[in-house]
């Protein structure tokens, strides 16, 4: 898997991440949204692991849409 897919991948686990997607804007009960979050989670420090190191914010990322 290239560099650039790897970073699409954790910038798409990064937006789930995010607390009005993790949550449903609160509509999901806690239960799951502690599930989900063990998993995303655990996706993204997969990531991480296959890039070496996270990286840098300010990186000139070229994010597609698949």
């Amino acid at each position: 898997m290239t560099r650039q897919a790897l970073l699409n991948q954790l910038a798409d686990v990064d937006c789930q991440l995010s607390p009005e997607n993790l949550c449903g804007d609160g509509e999901f009960p806690r239960s799951y949204v502690n599930k989900r979050l063990a998993v995303l989670t655990k996706q993204r420090n997969g990531i991480i692991a296959k890039l070496g190191s996270l990286p840098a914010p300010t990186a000139n990322l070229e994010i597609t849409i698949a």
